[in-house]
């Protein structure tokens, strides 16, 4: 079976289980169309279990530009920001292209040893490990044999109907709370700010 219908069936499974008969899964996925990413980015801003990791501030700025993004800007974190917080959900914005030169190094066997590839790669790791459930790697524009190596076994994200099967789309105001308490204990203030006002 496909990614999808091992989700879906994942899902179906979770909404009629009794409290231990169904093992929660890591799930990981990744989307490059653009309009399908807007959708996800828009999820993942208005959920209290999810957040946007991106590699740099400029990243950042690009993103809410990009994303029209108004509300919960607080949402889209830079690696740095995030390091040490977990979330339900992660989504991982131009975390490769960012460094893409320096992934095609690694992959073409190059700069291996170098400290800069290095930080590179345990930027990427630290990311990805920001989930406890799922992540969802978001790279337009990015070289296809980076792509290809790095993200070969996720699933892909092709249609817009798949996003919520990934992203969470309900928040409570005790989720809120609880991000909002996480997000001060780190140190994130505006963001935990922005997390109590939802």
């Amino acid at each position: 079976k496909d990614w999808l219908h091992l989700r879906m069936e994942h899902l179906a499974a979770l909404e009629t289980k009794d409290d231990d008969s169904v093992e929660e899964t890591f799930w990981a996925s990744y989307i490059t169309n653009k309009e399908i990413a807007n959708d996800a980015i828009k999820i993942a801003v208005s959920s209290s279990d999810t957040v946007v990791i991106v590699p740099d501030e400029a990243t950042r700025q690009e993103a809410i530009k990009k994303f029209n993004i108004r509300e919960n800007k607080e949402r889209i974190l830079t690696i740095f920001e995030a390091k040490g917080i977990e979330w339900k959900t992660v989504v991982l914005y131009h975390m490769l292209k960012s460094n893409e030169s320096y992934f095609l190094d690694m992959i073409e066997g190059r700069g291996i040893k170098s400290t800069i590839h290095r930080m590179c790669f345990n930027k990427y790791y630290v990311s990805c490990t920001r989930s406890l459930s799922t992540f969802v790697v978001i790279e337009d524009g990015t070289n296809p044999t980076v792509l290809a190596k790095v993200l070969t076994e996720l699933a892909f994200i092709s249609e817009k109907a798949q996003v919520e099967l990934y992203l969470s789309v309900e928040s409570t105001y005790e989720g809120w709370v609880d991000e909002g308490r996480k997000l001060q204990d780190a140190g994130q203030l505006d963001a935990a700010r922005n997390a109590f006002l939802n």
